[in-house]
């Protein structure tokens, strides 16, 4: 007889590993994520960046450029934002409906005397939702917020984010952030 996964518990609805059906999920997975970035790539070339630097199109907008890309519009916009790549409000997007409401893509170009400062956010059995602050005071947040918190910051007041760090099985299960002191003036633009 074979345990029964209860939610929450790891491997509960994947399938096994090595399996045919794994593997079919693995390509499938690869897939979405593909045609997601695809629409993160059709919203950044439709709008300039706000003077807030986030990116904003509008549902009418998406819809009616994108659906000649793929019919399946609101099902991928449902899945980016699931994983943090888009926001809007509502609970879903209903075409002739909701052509007015702001698609915001969750991405956020650094000027060049900018850096990332913070990362917090919250975790349970994967990382729930991540916050991101500059230090200019802008912030990018993604996830819905709910476990216990983290917070992470550097202990020198002159070091930055270098580069985050974490693992993935089905959807992040850790994160970590690597802060360093970034020197500006040497560059490698002689050959």
């Amino acid at each position: 007889m074979s345990l029964r996964l209860q939610k929450g518990e790891e491997g509960y609805e994947r399938p096994k590993e090595g399996t045919k059906t794994a593997e079919r999920a693995k390509r499938a997975e690869q897939h979405i994520h593909g045609e997601i970035s695809d629409m993160c790539y059709v919203i950044r070339t439709m709008a300039d960046p706000d003077p807030d630097r986030k990116t904003r199109v509008t549902f009418g907008q998406l819809f009616d450029r994108y659906v000649r890309i793929s019919d399946k519009v609101v099902g991928i916009l449902m899945r980016a934002r699931k994983l943090g790549k888009v926001a809007f409000e509502g609970e879903r997007l209903w075409q002739g409906q909701d052509i007015g409401v702001i698609i915001s893509l969750m991405e956020m170009e650094l000027s060049d005397d900018e850096a990332i400062i913070q990362i917090s956010g919250k975790a349970s059995h994967y990382v729930q939702s991540v916050v991101i602050v500059t230090s200019k005071g802008r912030h990018l947040e993604a996830g819905q917020p709910s476990g216990t918190s983290f917070n992470m910051y550097p202990s020198r007041k002159d070091a930055e984010l270098v580069f985050i760090s974490g693992t993935y099985h089905g959807a992040m299960t850790s994160i970590a952030a690597h802060w360093g002191r970034v020197d500006t003036s040497a560059t490698d633009t002689e050959h």
